[in-house]
């Protein structure tokens, strides 16, 4: 009997090995030792040319790396933290969450270069990217692109569904929503519409009020998908987060966005 005990103990810690080998060789050809040691994708490279579009991402979950599948981008994209650039593929570096994003389908959606810094936390409330502290490093993260070379970063601001579970007013969102693009109110912001996640099933109307008002009054502020549209199929099973076809929608939808507004403004 205790031969046996022992037989199967050695079994189980061969296996326990063998799958920890396997997993170590996925991690290692997906993201190599620089990602999983630090967070960031693989080693840092020389920053493109400043002529490269920038954006900067802030606001919560659908900005971060809460996708079911990891992707990475072909177009010619970067990650920007610290400071540095790295190629770009998920999990983004300066977010949330290690699993997949939208922003690979953003990159190859866009049509051109682009370097995009990502800030977002998910489950975060438009209060918490109006403090003091967080203000800051928005800015911080601006300045960064800035002294790069990347002289006009656009801001997308993705967030909405805590507040909507708070049910907040349309006059207490835009008050908020002011107050953040106070920031940069030279930058383009890209503000996209969002309310539903988990326990709050349908739209939340007054934050989309409070976009359209803010929109209205500031000519540099684009209103932009409405993820409101993307149906419960295309979630995951906490009826919040998105799948990876929703992901890639997503990503697409953005970039349209984008190069609806940069068309425009080259008119």
């Amino acid at each position: 009997m205790t031969l046996s005990r022992r037989a199967v103990a050695l079994t189980l810690a061969v296996a326990f090995i063998l799958s920890l080998a396997v997993f170590a060789s996925y991690e290692l050809a997906t993201r190599g030792w620089t990602q999983i040691v630090t967070g960031l994708p693989r080693i840092s490279r020389s920053c493109p040319s400043p002529s490269t579009q920038a954006f900067l991402v802030i606001g919560q979950s659908h900005a971060s790396n809460t996708g079911v599948e990891r992707h990475r981008t072909t177009a010619t994209a970067y990650a920007f933290a610290d400071g540095d650039c790295y190629p770009l593929m998920d999990p983004m570096p300066g977010t949330t969450g290690r699993n997949g994003s939208v922003w690979p389908a953003f990159a190859d959606a866009l049509g051109h270069p682009s370097i995009i810094a990502n800030i977002s936390i998910s489950g975060s409330a438009i209060e918490q990217w109006t403090t003091p502290a967080q203000m800051a490093k928005v800015r911080r993260t601006l300045n960064a692109m800035k002294a790069t070379g990347y002289r006009d970063p656009i801001v997308i601001f993705m967030q909405g569904e805590t507040n909507a579970a708070l049910q907040n007013s349309a006059a207490r969102y835009y008050d908020q929503l002011r107050q953040l693009i106070s920031v940069d109110p030279t930058a383009t912001w890209i503000v996209t519409r969002e309310s539903i996640c988990g326990k709050s099933p349908t739209k939340w109307q007054p934050l989309d009020d409070a976009r359209d008002r803010l929109a209205r009054e500031y000519d540099r502020v684009v209103i932009g998908p409405d993820l409101d549209r993307i149906p419960m199929s295309r979630r995951q099973d906490d009826k919040c987060h998105l799948t990876s076809v929703a992901q890639t929608w997503l990503g697409q939808q953005l970039a349209a966005t984008v190069r609806s507004h940069l068309a425009q403004a080259t008119e």
